[in-house]
């Protein structure tokens, strides 16, 4: 799709991408590999941004951030919006009176968030959240708010050592 002509930053703006703001606060750096530990979606995958005189909620759109920048005096609006919102997205924000508005060049793919006892095969300790699966804390936690952690967990490898942890 392409994009409308509002949200078309040019090559030559001073403006800083409004995502380095959120990933600083975070102290999140971009993952090589196609896995995350951070929540989703995550700095990168923000794709519009306006820059006004108060911040503007959407109310189609989940993940949303909004921050005070000192030197362009102003908020920052920052969403992720999925392909499948981005024609409903567009349409709402036509109105909205944004000083400046923003966009990648270039748009990251979705990272697959990393299950918690997924660690290297070779790996010679336990981790944190492994000890925790050994003393049965996550069992309790599911019993206890009656939820499926299944999904987050993901399976403990097999050659896990017993003992200490890191």
């Amino acid at each position: 799709m392409k994009r409308e002509q509002k949200w078309v930053v040019p090559r030559t703006s001073k403006v800083l991408d409004p995502r380095i703001a959120i990933a600083r606060h975070l102290s999140w750096t971009k993952p090589i590999s196609s896995e995350t530990e951070y929540s989703l979606p995550e700095p990168d995958h923000y794709n519009y941004a306006g820059l006004a005189k108060q911040p503007w909620d959407c109310p189609i759109v989940q993940a949303q951030v909004f921050y005070w920048d000192r030197k362009l005096d102003g908020w920052w609006s920052v969403y992720y919006v999925p392909q499948e919102l981005e024609t409903e997205f567009i349409a709402w924000a036509t109105d909205i009176p944004f000083d400046f508005c923003w966009t990648p060049f270039r748009l990251t793919k979705m990272r697959n968030r990393r299950t918690l006892l997924k660690t290297r095969a070779s790996a010679v300790e336990q981790t944190a959240d492994e000890r925790l699966y050994t003393m049965g804390y996550y069992d309790e936690l599911q019993k206890e708010f009656n939820i499926d952690l299944g999904k987050t967990l993901g399976t403990p490898r097999p050659n896990m050592p017993t003992g200490e942890f890191v």
